[in-house]
């Protein structure tokens, strides 16, 4: 058979033109129109009358058309062959246009609906395989069953010659060693007391330097020459800058377990003293560089010092380091 909507051939008996998708079985009926037209004006003339209600012309007896039945969905208005018996367009009547329905077939919006939408499970799928590629390449990236899958730790001897060394390197430290040997472990008490262990040490030499510097300015200061008085003025302010970096440092130890927070406030007291004692010291060998005439100036010079003496003549700020150096030896906890 031929559906009537595409002129497509189609199997006989189908319900629905695999074609263009029209419901074979949906017909419509054109109103059925009794009576008659006038020739004149078009108008319907209801039976029996002789005279047009219209244009009052004679009726012609020329009775409408019997309803015909079609299948949905016609070809446009414009695309209907003209009737072959009509003779001439002033015989033709105001024939009344067909009704179609205007809202699509059931089976048609259904089947079109599904050709849009993609099927529930397809996503499902594609996710699925989305999130396992994604998976799959962090794994390879990262390596978390093996972190030192990308160390490539050198094995060969390396010749050092071009850099200056006859030597030659085996390995690197850090990147050679069994990771499977046992590891030390400190504590943070351990650290910090071996940090307070080594300052306490580094105080008593800056305590030496300071008494060498001050001897020499007691008994030389005066006679020195120009030069070697600049010279020991130099020294002084370094040995000065040492030990005020020395405390920055101090500062930077990690007592907040409070096992050695006092320990480490006895350090910063001492480094104090012997800061108090340089500021001192280093002023005077100023003086010393500056003067033209040391023995004329010599009060002028030694004042600084002089100032910082006790009634006994010993440095204030050396009387209490020498006091508390010993006793405020750390102490393992």
């Amino acid at each position: 058979m031929i559906c009537p909507r595409c002129a497509s051939h189609i199997p006989d008996g189908s319900v629905v033109c695999p074609a263009c998708r029209v419901n074979l079985e949906m017909v419509e009926t054109n109103f059925e129109v009794t009576g008659a037209y006038c020739g004149s004006c078009g108008a319907l003339v209801p039976p029996g009358e002789l005279h047009c209600p219209a244009c009052g012309m004679p009726v012609a007896a020329k009775h409408a058309p019997k309803p015909r039945r079609s299948m949905v969905d016609p070809p446009e208005l414009d695309d209907i062959d003209e009737p072959e018996d009509v003779e001439s367009s002033s015989e033709q009547t105001n024939a009344m246009a067909r009704i179609r329905s205007a809202l699509p077939l059931e089976s048609e919006s259904v089947t079109r609906k599904a050709e849009r939408m993609p099927a529930a499970r397809t996503t499902l799928v594609a996710m699925l395989a989305a999130l396992a590629m994604v998976g799959g390449i962090t794994l390879l990236i990262t390596h978390p069953w093996d972190p030192n899958a990308f160390q490539a730790p050198p094995r060969e001897g390396v010749d050092m010659s071009q850099a200056g060394s006859t030597e030659q390197i085996e390995s690197l430290v850090g990147q050679d060693s069994d990771p499977d040997a046992p590891q030390e472990i400190v504590s943070g008490d351990d650290a910090t007391y071996a940090e307070l262990v080594e300052a306490y040490a580094k105080l008593a030499d800056f305590a030496a330097s300071l008494d060498q510097s001050n001897d020499l300015f007691e008994t030389s200061a005066i006679q020195m020459e120009q030069q070697e008085r600049a010279d020991a003025y130099a020294a002084a302010t370094q040995l000065g800058l040492d030990i005020s970096n020395f405390i920055s440092e101090l500062d930077e130890v990690d007592v907040t377990s409070g096992t050695y927070a006092s320990d480490l406030e006895n350090m910063l007291t001492l480094a104090n003293y012997l800061r108090n004692r340089s500021d001192a010291l280093t002023e005077g060998w100023k003086r010393a560089a500056e003067s033209q005439s040391p023995n004329e100036d010599s009060a002028y010079i030694k004042s600084p010092v002089r100032n910082s003496q006790n009634p006994s003549g010993v440095d204030a700020y050396k009387a209490l380091f020498d006091k508390n150096y010993e006793s405020w030896r750390p102490v393992k906890r």
